[in-house]
């Protein structure tokens, strides 16, 4: 027997009593009295007693059967008080499974249509959230258009349950409705549980609907309805025992589409516009400040668009200064971040689309979420356009810029760039415009035009001098460092670095340049103090949780211990340095990591291997334009070659990575392209040319202050005049081989 306990205790009562058979004239008027009659006309009897949408615990204990029945309660709240007082065990049922909702409509129209057509059967599930009674609802619809296909109906269903879908419902609520039994219409259902909520839960129901995205946490939800986070905490908690919202996580809650719209529909009805419109700005407020202080910990001095003044009443989320943890919070909130952009940019208020957009632009730097960085750099950028002035276009401008140099789009990037730092000049924004000119800098240094990227730095140190901006000064010197390894100028891309490091804020700073002091110090054949230095960052860089400092921390110890020797250790550097490399999905680390891991093989002499490390190097290099990676990989490519005696392909790769090299100014690679044809001519008994190279390599190496470089091009050049049989050729090849001992290195020749 079943009865619905949204009666009152006693008209159930009799109710039942009257399904039992009992004499209405014997039915008496009171509750307790009915209750007495219930309990005993129950004994000697065995009855299940299905009490259905239960709204509370004292509406259901005077209706519970004695010793020998039971009863099956169904409730759209928890009833915790029935499990504590009265012993009965809670089932909690989740959401159906896209199989149990396939079930239903299997059920109720016949396999064969469902069968045949399961994405159909699926897209329908979705779009009524496999809830029992929408799943019926859609069943006896096309129970009654049996010629129907399901995927045409689901596509009407689909269409009408958008905004403005045509001539039919424009809500899903209406493409749900049952005309002539309201009971079984979803909005009435959902109704059940929104009337039972006091007057704050309910509001923050409504205002939930506001949300972009369909997930909330504590702290956007408390910002949102303007009220403490205890109070909110204890609302969403239930909301969620109402199966209003469901928990996606600690503290945070999502709710479905068809349970939004109820709410929109409420807060419309109920709210006024101007404190919807309020609520709203509340929200994406605590949004920019919460996305600036999770950035603020990845970037510590982060440069960008002045936020809001003032603070959100609700608390942000705090990092305790801990990367990983600011790192997390934006992995996990990054699909609400996105969709309050693209929600924002429609409807406004706009500068939170641009401000937005500002904040994440530290996080995707560090994350490479193409797709959601592409969508808030595209809203911003005619956001901004549309609506922001002079500031806010410089901002979304850069936003674009970097983008566009981590997808390998080097004249998009350098155009806005461009754009980005005239704006910011017209804004009286010389610290943004010292910042776009900064990464303008970077972006010509990935893309091989170092003269340029030189030029520009020079500019941006000094503008940041005059600006007294210690941390622009920091970055400047940093990336001159850069800059200046390749173009040949090592000792003063140390210069840089310890500048750089006198300047640093806090470990993580002071990690960033330890790394690349490593990979200065060991050029520099001080094998000792490079490794020093390395293991002196790794700790910091580990906390840091950023893959790209990881993979380059890695590479640099991959290739020292290469150098010493240490076949083991640089093998597994080298692996981590990939490992790390492929989370990044930056194609820059991934190729330079694929170098360093080719070189380690090489110089242990598994050429196979080796071969195919710098073959995928080459790929990747040649794909998103990156020529100095390009360089070293042919360079890896002409030695594997070469040790296999295939010595003519040795030297076209060679001659290749020389000429790429020369033509852009790469003096690194340019010396160890001529020390690797110097080596290829040896092979092939060319000794005058062998010995013109290997003279060529030792001053280019000498020129560019790159030690263990110059020893190895000297050994070659006292090779070739052993082969020769010139004078003094063994003293030269006794004192090239202890140059390199006397550097720490072991030589692969």
């Amino acid at each position: 027997m079943a009865v619905s306990t949204s009666t009152y205790t006693a008209t159930a009562l009799g109710l039942l009593l009257a399904q039992l058979g009992i004499d209405p004239d014997r039915i008496p008027a009171h509750a307790d009295e009915r209750r007495a009659l219930w309990q005993t006309s129950l004994v000697g009897r065995r009855a299940l007693v299905v009490l259905d949408n239960a709204r509370s615990a004292q509406q259901v204990r005077p209706l519970l059967p004695g010793a020998g029945s039971c009863a099956v309660v169904t409730s759209r709240s928890r009833l915790s008080g029935l499990t504590i007082r009265d012993g009965a065990r809670s089932v909690p049922l989740g959401e159906l499974t896209d199989a149990e909702a396939a079930g239903v409509l299997a059920k109720a129209i016949g396999g064969a249509r469902t069968t045949a057509e399961p994405d159909a059967v699926a897209r329908l599930g979705r779009a009524c959230g496999r809830l029992p009674l929408a799943l019926r609802i859609i069943a006896e619809q096309l129970s009654r258009h049996p010629s129907a296909t399901l995927a045409g109906f689901a596509a009407d269903f689909e269409r009408a349950a958008s905004p403005g879908g045509g001539t039919g419902p424009h809500s899903s609520l209406d493409a749900l409705a049952v005309a002539d039994d309201p009971v079984c219409d979803v909005r009435t259902v959902f109704s059940w549980s929104y009337e039972q909520l006091d007057a704050g839960t309910a509001r923050l129901f409504r205002l939930l609907s506001l949300v972009p995205g369909d997930v909330v946490d504590t702290g956007a939800a408390a910002a949102l309805a303007d009220r403490p986070a205890a109070e909110v905490r204890a609302c969403l908690a239930g909301l969620a025992g109402l199966h209003l919202l469901e928990e996606d996580g600690p503290g945070r809650y999502r709710a479905h589409d068809l349970l939004r719209e109820y709410a929109a529909e409420r807060t419309a009805a109920e709210d006024p516009a101007d404190a919807r419109g309020a609520a709203v700005e509340r929200l994406l407020t605590w949004y920019v400040h919460a996305v600036d202080a999770a950035v603020g910990v990845l970037a510590s001095r982060w440069n960008g668009l002045t936020l809001p003044t003032g603070t959100p009443a609700a608390p942000l989320p705090e990092f305790d200064g801990i990367p990983a943890d600011a790192l997390a919070w934006l992995d996990c909130h990054c699909t609400a971040l996105v969709a309050a952009v693209e929600h924002t940019a429609r409807q406004g208020p706009y500068p939170y689309v641009w401000l937005l957009a500002d904040r994440l632009r530290g996080y995707f730097w560090r994350s490479l979420r193409v797709a959601e960085w592409q969508a808030t750099a595209n809203a911003a950028l005619a956001a901004a356009d549309a609506h922001g002035d002079v500031g806010a276009r410089a901002a979304a401008a850069l936003t674009a810029a970097d983008l566009h140099t981590h997808t390998s789009r080097p004249d998009d990037a350098v155009q806005l760039y461009r754009r980005a730092g005239r704006l910011a000049r017209e804004a009286g924004r010389p610290d943004l415009a010292a910042t776009v000119l900064n990464n303008l800098a970077g972006t010509l240094w990935r893309f091989g035009r170092l003269v340029e990227s030189a030029a520009c730095l020079t500019e941006v140190l000094e503008l940041n001098q005059r600006l007294g901006r210690s941390h622009g000064q920091f970055s400047a010197h940093l990336n001159l460092a850069a800059v200046c390894m390749p173009i040949g100028r090592t000792q003063d891309a140390h210069d840089h670095l310890l500048k750089s490091l006198a300047l640093a804020d806090g470990r993580q700073e002071s990690a960033r340049v330890m790394i690349n002091l490593a990979r200065t110090t060991h050029a520099m054949g001080r094998l000792d103090e490079a490794l020093w230095y390395a293991h002196r960052a790794l700790p910091a860089v580990r906390e840091s949780n950023d893959t790209t400092w990881q993979a380059d921390c890695h590479c640099y110890l991959a290739a020292i211990y290469c150098d010493r020797g240490e076949q083991d250790l640089a093998e597994s550097e080298a692996q981590a340095a990939l490992r790390f490399a492929e989370a990044t999905q930056d194609p820059l680390v991934q190729a330079e990591s694929l170098v360093a891991g080719g070189a380690v093989r090489l110089h242990f002499a598994h050429y196979a291997d080796a071969g195919s490390f710098f073959l995928r190097a080459l790929s990747v290099a040649r794909e998103n334009g990156l020529l100095h990676v390009e360089a070293g990989a042919r360079t890896g490519l002409a030695a594997v070659a070469a040790a296999a005696g295939r010595t003519e392909e040795a030297a076209g790769h060679a001659t290749a990575a020389l000429a790429l090299a020369q033509e852009h100014g790469f003096a690194d690679r340019t010396a160890e392209a001529q020390l690797a044809l110097g080596r290829v001519r040896f092979l092939q008994r060319d000794l005058a040319a062998a010995e013109e190279l290997a003279d060529c390599a030792a001053d280019a190496h000498e020129a560019a202050g790159l030690r263990i470089g110059h020893a190895r091009s000297m050994l070659l050049h006292a090779q070739v005049r052993a082969a020769a049989d010139a004078p003094s050729a063994a003293t030269a090849l006794a004192e090239a081989t202890a140059l390199l001992a006397g550097l720490g290195c072991t030589a692969r020749e």
